[in-house]
């Protein structure tokens, strides 16, 4: 039996789970590409090690839910990761005869409205405090829930220290979370990493201390962490995003400007001739079949990298 090799290296794996993974990293390169990601995350993509970039797949996951609730969550959450949510700024690019120059926020009338400018405005302090409050306020219930219920070496160790070990705990964990807060709102970037799902490996760590600094209490804290960074991103949605999306259509109704108007008109589909005849096809398909992509430049890099040591990019 001979075994497959890429790029004079053996594939210790099954070729089909291989080409998948080939196929994951390319696409992943390619979604780092976007203008809009890089501008973001550009830091992050340079230094993957220092978040949780397997968090943040993990969150746009389907459940496997038909909820149209659900459904709108998960499309939501799309278009703020991809600075795609219908603000003034991008509304006056899609639609420049109705939005041109109708780009200033609304609530302030300071400066243009943006994604970024959503976790900002003064005017929506209210709603944003809000939704952290809720979140937080979770949080802490969840981290209390833990500490007060430990497992196996864990507990032993919290009998044999007593009441002490258990103030020192509060104690310490209050003092993360007040930390946490504070570079939190201290960094727009760092907010907006939180709402959108990208949790910072050094938060997971301090709160992992401050709950034992045990194995087990930094894969809690990371669980928490992640549960926490949901529920804010599920109240941004319910608390400022909905109050927003009320004024615009207020400001909308005295300007005139009416659904139908925002609507795209359908354009007629023209039918295009294929050149290329069934049976080229099926024989490109034949050629092309059980084949790995052409990969090249920053992927095969990656991917050898993966091979030789194991590394996976960006939790890919």
């Amino acid at each position: 039996m001979t075994l497959p090799v890429w790029n004079d290296v053996i594939i210790d794996m099954g070729t089909r789970d291989f080409i998948k993974i080939l196929n994951k990293h390319k696409t992943v390169i390619e979604w780092t590409g976007q203008k809009r990601i890089s501008r973001q995350w550009q830091n992050h993509i340079d230094s993957p090690h220092l978040y949780n970039w397997r968090a943040l797949w993990s969150a746009f996951k389907s459940k496997n839910s038909t909820s149209m609730k659900n459904s709108k969550q998960r499309s939501f959450w799309f278009k703020l990761m991809h600075d795609e949510l219908p603000t003034l700024d991008k509304l006056a690019t899609r639609k420049p005869s109705i939005y041109e120059g109708i780009t200033t926020c609304c609530l302030c009338g300071k400066v243009k409205e943006t994604r970024e400018h959503l976790l900002s405005c003064p005017m929506l302090d209210e709603q944003n405090n809000r939704a952290w409050e809720a979140a937080i306020k979770k949080f802490k219930n969840d981290i209390n829930k833990k500490m007060t219920k430990p497992e196996g070496k864990e507990r032993e160790k919290e009998v044999n220290n007593g009441s002490k070990a258990k103030i020192q705990g509060a104690n310490n964990v209050s003092r993360f979370l007040s930390d946490f807060e504070d570079r939190t709102f201290g960094s727009q970037k760092k907010l907006l990493d939180i709402v959108l799902g990208l949790i910072c490996e050094n938060d997971i760590s301090k709160l992992g201390k401050a709950m034992g600094n045990t194995r087990g209490s930094v894969t809690k804290a990371r669980s928490l962490l992640i549960k926490f960074s949901y529920r804010l991103k599920k109240y941004f949605r319910e608390f400022t995003w909905k109050t927003r999306c009320k004024i615009i259509n207020e400001m909308e109704k005295t300007r005139g400007i009416k659904k139908k108007d925002k609507k795209n008109q359908k354009k007629k589909k023209k039918r295009m001739e294929s050149s290329v005849s069934k049976d080229s096809l099926e024989q490109d398909n034949q050629e092309t079949r059980g084949k790995a992509p052409e990969i090249t430049g920053k992927t095969q890099e990656i991917v050898f990298d993966w091979i030789m040591g194991g590394v996976n990019w960006l939790g890919v």
